[in-house]
């Protein structure tokens, strides 16, 4: 029995609240015993992002719950990126090289990508498109060494 104004029922409710908060202090506990902290340290273009993502992939048990729907966007647009600044540094590497574009025309997509955003539009797709078919920029890209293009253009 309770003093004065406490009841039984009441006894009962604040032992299963304390039994459902000791169950969850005992599940973080758990959780946090699996969980391991990583620090990855390297130079620039050292490939630290790339492992920690592989390693999200290979040990997570749904991949599905590690790359959301706007993870998956953020990636698209850092990709997107990439792709035009790799580009432009090609171009800008044929300057450096004197070597000449295959064809004459080729030239101005160049302006095309460095007018544009990160947004991958079909003129953006096209222009990209027409440079990488270039000879000059494949003459570019083979010489590679000469100047600084980052092992993302590969």
């Amino acid at each position: 029995m309770g003093c004065a104004a406490s009841t039984q029922s009441e006894g009962v409710e604040a032992h299963q609240r304390s039994v459902a908060i000791d169950k969850l202090i005992e599940q973080a506990a758990s959780s946090r015993k699996r969980e391991v902290n990583i620090l990855l340290l390297g130079a620039g273009e050292a490939g630290k992002t790339t492992v920690l993502k592989q390693m999200q992939l290979l040990h997570k048990r749904n991949c599905q719950s590690t790359f959301g729907d706007s993870e998956r966007i953020q990636t698209r647009q850092v990709i997107y990126k990439n792709i035009i600044a790799n580009m432009l540094k090609i171009c800008d590497g044929m300057t450096k090289l004197d070597i000449p574009y295959g064809n004459p025309e080729n030239a101005r997509q160049k302006f095309i990508l460095s007018d544009g955003g990160p947004d991958f539009i079909p003129v953006t797709a096209d222009a990209i498109r027409a440079l990488w078919n270039d000879t000059g920029i494949q003459e570019c890209y083979r010489r590679s060494n000469e100047y600084q293009l980052h092992d993302t253009a590969k």
